[in-house]
């Protein structure tokens, strides 16, 4: 087994990391939502949200690894997938140097394949990955490769809407305002939960559950885009600005929430029109 190296902008990303006040929360419906997407589309029992701090990788979301909620650094796959922008894939643990005496190989829960999309922050720290790991050998295929690179983005703004939620709740007097994109974020993101449990029980073809898994990704990401935009306290909107956003936001929250909810639906009827699942602009589909 290899420890991975240091991060070359460690002590920076570290902070960035900290700065995020995400280490040690409790478990949050977004997040929760992303793994089990993750899992869903590449059809395996795990998937983590995972972040790699100084000696430790610590799980924010964490479906097929229960009563786990961090493991030492030097054991970390992810400590290996920080080291790259590109997804890390190691479709067989045991013929890997790096991992094939790790502890998580050897003994329980016995990975034997993983995928790793870094996330990288807007300021372009790589704190942690969205992963998903199997206890079988087994390929990545471009679509989930592609699926589990957009959900680290959906990943990477869920953190940082969450900050601007925090500064808000800190620093202005506009905490109902905060609650409110929260509350909008998380009902839209359990419906795309759901969607996305049901989506590949279905009993339709390939193409049409691609379709759909590509309406539920696009909208999830566009989604949190839109409320990190919103709350960034960074960058503030002007009147006009904000009004735009708010009806942008409640547009993408019904499109994350009710029209993927209704595509997972009209896929478990055989005889639904597929193309439903994933209309080419979302914003002019009447869903009603």
């Amino acid at each position: 087994m290899q420890s991975a190296q240091m991060r070359s902008n460690e002590a920076a990303t570290l902070t960035a990391l900290h700065g995020l006040e995400i280490l040690d929360t409790a478990p949050e419906p977004e997040f929760d939502a992303l793994v089990h997407a993750a899992a869903t589309v590449c059809g395996v029992p795990m998937s983590l949200i995972s972040l790699v701090d100084l000696e430790r990788q610590w799980f924010k979301a964490n479906i097929g690894l229960s009563g786990t909620s961090q493991t030492a650094r030097e054991i970390s796959f992810c400590a290996h997938a920080v080291l790259s922008d590109s997804v890390l894939v190691v479709e067989d643990t045991t013929k890997d140097s790096r991992f094939a005496g790790n502890p998580f190989v050897l003994g329980e829960p016995r990975i034997r394949f993983y995928a790793g999309a870094p996330l990288r922050l807007s300021s372009g720290e790589r704190i942690g990955t969205l992963c998903v790991m199997d206890s079988a050998p087994r390929f990545l295929f471009e679509a989930e490769r592609s699926a589990l690179e957009r959900l680290a983005v959906a990943v990477v703004r869920a953190l940082e809407g969450r900050q601007a939620i925090q500064a808000l709740h800190r620093g202005r007097s506009s905490t109902p305002e905060a609650f409110a994109v929260q509350s909008s974020v998380d009902r839209a993101l359990r419906n795309v939960d759901h969607a996305m449990k049901h989506l590949f029980t279905a009993d339709v073809g390939d193409r049409a559950k691609q379709n759909a898994m590509h309406f539920c990704l696009t909208s999830t990401v566009a989604l949190l885009g839109i409320t990190h935009k919103l709350l960034d306290p960074d960058e503030p909107l002007t009147p006009l600005q904000r009004e735009a956003a708010w009806k942008q936001l409640s547009e993408d929250s019904k499109v994350a929430g009710r029209s993927a909810y209704r595509a997972a639906l009209a896929l478990a009827d055989p005889h639904a029109d597929p193309a439903l699942a994933a209309p080419t602009d979302a914003r002019r589909v009447d869903w009603k």
